[in-house]
């Protein structure tokens, strides 16, 4: 299994054959491409809206990237379509490069707010690029 993203700058693939890993899913945006005016169509109210550490850009070009990376890791598997209202991200470490995102619509039987609906992924903003990875294990 794998995954492609790629900007105007950077190109990159992810690939996998663990026995372990169900999905995975990469994504690269360049900071400041989600424009503010976007925002109600990025974000949803249940997502982290303020971070100490981040300004309001590269704060939405990271929800936008990891809604990005679960849909790349999960659609494979559900072979259903469902956008960024839902999946709300949750969590940011930005001393360890780590994000958590939520389902919280019930996109399958086996993923969503009744069964498994969290996740955890790991992000990288350098030179105005933000790098989202997401995997999916069993």
């Amino acid at each position: 299994m794998g995954s492609i993203s790629h900007n105007q700058f950077l190109v990159g693939a992810v690939v996998s054959d663990s026995k372990n890993l169900i999905g995975v899913g990469i994504d690269f945006e360049v900071v400041g491409r989600a424009r503010p005016e976007l925002t109600r169509y990025i974000t949803n109210s249940q997502d982290l809206m303020v971070h100490q550490s981040l300004n309001q850009e590269e704060l939405l070009t990271i929800i936008f990237s990891a809604k990005e990376s679960l849909y790349k890791a999960l659609y494979p598997i559900v072979k259903k379509f469902f956008g960024f209202e839902s999946a709300a991200l949750r969590e940011i470490d930005c001393g360890k490069g780590e994000f958590t995102i939520d389902l919280i619509t019930q996109i399958s039987e086996d993923f969503g707010p009744e069964k498994r609906f969290q996740f955890k992924g790991r992000f990288l903003i350098s030179s105005q690029n933000c790098l989202t990875v997401l995997e999916i294990l069993r």
